[in-house]
């Protein structure tokens, strides 16, 4: 076996109990221009990590962009729950079965499993012990459901829609090395599979940061025309259908008042981009705390002044997190290491 390559990840977010540090959380970010310039990073800007749910937005890419997408009447509702990690919600699990039945399809031909809605976790719910759940609600229904349409489009043999040889895999993964810049260059990108079943590939927070940069950018684009500019406006109109309720996605889109589109990933994956400033942001925390991903990630922000005063008012639940007893009393503190 390789022997690995570890990253050289930095500090990006402390705790505090008392005034002594308890706890690092170590991490790496990039910050790119509109024209994917690198002008901040801290760690490992360049060792592959993997995008995990962060890359939804790209894995919808060839379904928008096919010439024959306007027969599925998509709405940009239904294109923000492609890019989603929703929480199951029933208009979310509502959304993604009249999704299928566009093509005639209904959850029997989903390969995604079954787990209990995230809304459970995300509003402090107990999760009931004799529930049964439905693919429908699954946090990636939404972006199976676009896989399911693409393969409808192409003629293809949905049975197989997961295998990295698909049709439509092949043609996901085109996208997803194209939008960050590698071009044709699919081999660049270490592979692997993601918690529902699907590919899922490898890339360095510089070369995120690049692909949301692309998507940010409202021009037609050579190979792609306006689908990322369709997709950037779906996910920044309908947040609620992009996460849900109690989710820091759902927050952090609606405090960018439209100017943005962030999405999260698994295991301590964040990202954003901004048109206003002409910015967007990879970060990855090592260990996947969430805390620290939103703690570091609003420092960067903050560090490149894409933060005013109505945003961070909005977001400070995340910014401003002290640590507390049982009883109550504060012992201690979050703290970002961004400077």
């Amino acid at each position: 076996m390789q022997s690995p390559h570890f990253p050289t990840h930095a500090p990006l977010a402390i705790t505090r109990r008392g005034t002594h540090i308890e706890n690092v959380y170590y991490g790496s970010y990039a910050v790119v221009d509109a024209h994917g310039q690198v002008i901040d990073h801290v760690g490992d800007a360049d060792t592959p990590i993997f995008t995990r749910s962060s890359l939804k937005p790209f894995q919808v890419l060839a379904l928008i962009a096919h010439p024959n997408v306007g027969q599925l009447n998509l709405t940009p509702a239904d294109i923000a729950l492609m890019c989603s990690s929703h929480n199951g919600e029933p208009a979310h699990a509502a959304r993604a079965q009249a999704l299928l039945a566009r093509i005639g399809a209904d959850v029997s031909a989903y390969q995604c499993g079954t787990h209990a809605p995230y809304w459970y976790n995300a509003t402090g719910t107990p999760v009931p012990s004799a529930q049964t759940w439905s693919s429908f609600q699954h946090n990636c229904s939404g972006k199976h459901a676009g896989f399911l349409m693409l393969s409808h489009l192409l003629g293809a043999d949905a049975k197989d829609y997961l295998s990295a040889s698909a049709r439509v895999q092949t043609q996901v993964r085109a996208a997803v090395a194209y939008a960050a810049g590698l071009g044709d260059d699919v081999a660049a990108m270490p592979a692997g599979t993601d918690g529902c079943s699907a590919p899922n590939f490898a890339l360095s927070v510089t070369q995120l940061a690049r692909a949301f940069a692309w998507l940010g950018n409202p021009a037609p684009d050579a190979r792609f025309g306006l689908a990322r500019n369709t997709i950037f406006n779906a996910m920044a109109s309908h947040p609620e259908m992009v996460s849900g309720e109690g989710r820091n996605d759902l927050h952090l889109t609606r405090a960018g008042g439209g100017d943005w589109v962030n999405k999260m990933g698994a295991e301590g994956v964040q990202t954003l981009v901004s048109r206003k400033h002409g910015k967007a942001i990879a970060l990855k925390v090592s260990c996947g705390n969430a805390t620290a991903v939103m703690m570091a990630f609003l420092a960067v922000m903050e560090k490149h002044g894409m933060l005013d005063n109505t945003a961070r008012a909005a977001l400070s639940k995340w910014s401003d997190v002290p640590i507390k007893s049982i009883a109550g009393a504060e012992v201690g503190r979050w703290e970002a290491c961004v400077s």
